[in-house]
């Protein structure tokens, strides 16, 4: 066998062992942040694109978290970086119960995606360079945190970015709602209509709480279900008031 032929199979052997491994998760969050974050990604060896997520976060505070936002970085077994996740879980339409069930609670362990999941997926090129053997990382950065008090810990911009996507999701609910009481069914449904096509055009921010929400109201299928939904979540941000800054 020739010098190169011994080369290459070295590097294909490399490159095959690091494809569907998992990796443990780096938690480069500040040292003053209220929660601290293990466990792994696993790649998908068929396609590096896809990876399972089993992530457990620790609340080290007396308090309840009711949202928080982290930064995922991920480098791929072939050298190449995953798109970056940048993300916010709020429980902020979430009532008494649900929150008992779904939130991060006092001194406690929390799933920090909610089920092991495919926890993100890539965009592929028409074209991909050579994989390059390197050993995969995953790194995840808290940012944000608020508790059921109202009190924040993190960064200003992601306290911001909490803050728009939840005083926007209001506002959208309240238009829904005067909608149904001047015009009923039809009105409605209009006016959820409309709202998809032009979510987001005048100043490109993408609301993704209100997307979700509209989603959810247009899947019941009922004007009258949706219409008590919508007063529900009226109802649950009043009471969460104290959580908007």
């Amino acid at each position: 066998m020739t010098l190169l032929r011994i080369s290459l199979v070295v590097m294909c052997l490399a490159t095959s062992n690091l494809l569907g491994q998992t990796v443990q998760i780096s938690d480069d969050s500040a040292k003053d942040n209220p929660v601290t974050v293990k466990g792994t990604i696993t790649f998908d060896p068929n396609d590096l694109d896809k990876k399972t997520c089993s992530i457990t976060g620790h609340n080290h505070t007396d308090r309840m978290i009711v949202a928080f936002t982290m930064i995922v970085n991920v480098t791929k077994p072939d050298g190449e970086p995953a798109p970056e996740g940048h993300i916010l879980r709020d429980l902020f339409l979430l009532d008494s119960a649900m929150l008992a069930k779904r939130a991060p609670q006092p001194q406690m362990d929390f799933p920090v995606f909610e089920v092991n999941t495919h926890c993100g997926g890539g965009v592929h090129s028409g074209t991909r360079r050579i994989p390059i053997p390197k050993p995969p990382e995953a790194h995840i950065k808290f940012t944000f945190v608020q508790f059921d008090d109202g009190s924040v810990w993190g960064d200003d911009k992601d306290i911001a970015e909490a803050m728009f996507q939840r005083t926007e999701t209001v506002k959208y609910l309240q238009s829904l709602r005067d909608a149904y009481f001047d015009g009923g069914d039809y009105a409605l449904y209009q006016v959820l209509q409309d709202s998809g096509r032009d979510q987001g055009e005048t100043d490109h921010r993408f609301r993704f709480i209100l997307h979700v929400k509209r989603l959810n109201l247009i899947k019941l299928n009922n004007a009258k279900a949706a219409s008590d939904m919508i007063d529900k979540d009226l109802a649950t941000a009043e009471e969460h008031a104290a959580w908007l800054k």
